[in-house]
């Protein structure tokens, strides 16, 4: 009984130590309130890649969905955005096709972060010459 005691104890002297430090502020973006975008773009070509967006000066862009949609096969996809000044290229999942030549569909749930002043770029390749959009939403937020 004692040692729980003593256990205990130790939780709740941990406890009122940890409850005396200062708070950390972070500047949480998910709560501010935000500006939303959506950009489409159509495009044609093999291979196809589009600055599809400019992000304002005084904005970070968090693109949440993006949608390639082609009229055949995509083999891959990706979205490049620079963050912190590094370019990233984010690849996308490609949907299997159920029959070969049916239309090629990338439509996807992503967090992905664009820094103020960026260019966001989309890019697609598919086995041959093709036709299709890019689209992609998220919301603007203030620095």
């Amino acid at each position: 009984m004692r040692s729980f005691l003593s256990f205990l104890f130790s939780i709740l002297l941990s406890i009122s130590l940890f409850a005396q430090h200062e708070p950390q502020h972070v500047k949480v973006i998910d709560n501010i309130a935000h500006q939303a975008i959506q950009v489409q773009t159509g495009w044609a070509g093999p291979i196809a890649t589009h600055d599809i967006y400019t992000v304002p000066h005084d904005r970070i862009f968090v693109i949440e969905f993006v949608t390639i949609s082609a009229a055949a096969e995509i083999w891959d996809c990706r979205i490049t955005t620079h963050v912190k000044g590094t370019l990233v290229s984010h690849f996308l999942s490609v949907q299997p096709q159920s029959k070969k030549g049916e239309p090629g569909v990338v439509s996807q749930m992503v967090k992905i972060y664009a820094d103020p002043g960026s260019r966001v770029s989309i890019w697609a390749n598919t086995k041959e010459n093709n036709t299709g959009m890019f689209t992609i939403s998220g919301y603007l937020v203030p620095l």
